[in-house]
């Protein structure tokens, strides 16, 4: 990300974080000395600490690059489209979740069980064995 002057800015995941915390710890304070939801102070200090642990969820670390870099096209479209569908009719949004979730479940690639070395050995020894046996 750059300034006007061009001059690059960097954003710390570990600040981000703290700022987030932060943000929640005031906004219990808040709330624990005025015991009202709807006070001013502890709704901004809400959505604040909201927004900082989203944003600090989504950037990169060390040993993983940011949660945006792998995401193509084709998906950022269907979930700007699944975003709108659902703000136009919530209704329906907890049926199409569940069979999705659902599709998702049965599609989804199983992994294979691999045996090690010395499995595969005693299954083809096995195999011989019995083949041996049949032939007599």
């Amino acid at each position: 990300m750059s300034n006007a002057s061009g001059k690059q800015i960097t954003i710390n995941k570990l600040k981000t974080g703290i700022v987030a915390i932060s943000c929640f710890v005031g906004a219990m304070i808040v709330y624990l000395l005025e015991r009202d939801l709807s006070n001013v102070w502890f709704s901004i200090l809400l959505r604040i600490g909201l927004v900082m642990s989203a944003i600090w969820l989504a950037l990169p670390s060390k040993s993983k690059p940011a949660a945006w870099a792998n995401v193509s096209p084709t998906t950022l479209g269907i979930i700007v489209v699944a975003i709108v569908g659902i703000g136009y009719r919530p209704k329906i949004a907890l049926p199409i979740i569940v069979g999705v979730a659902v599709i998702g479940y049965f599609l989804k690639p199983r992994e294979k069980k691999r045996l090690c070395r010395q499995e595969r050995r005693v299954a083809a020894d096995s195999t011989k064995i019995s083949n041996s046996n049949s032939e007599k």
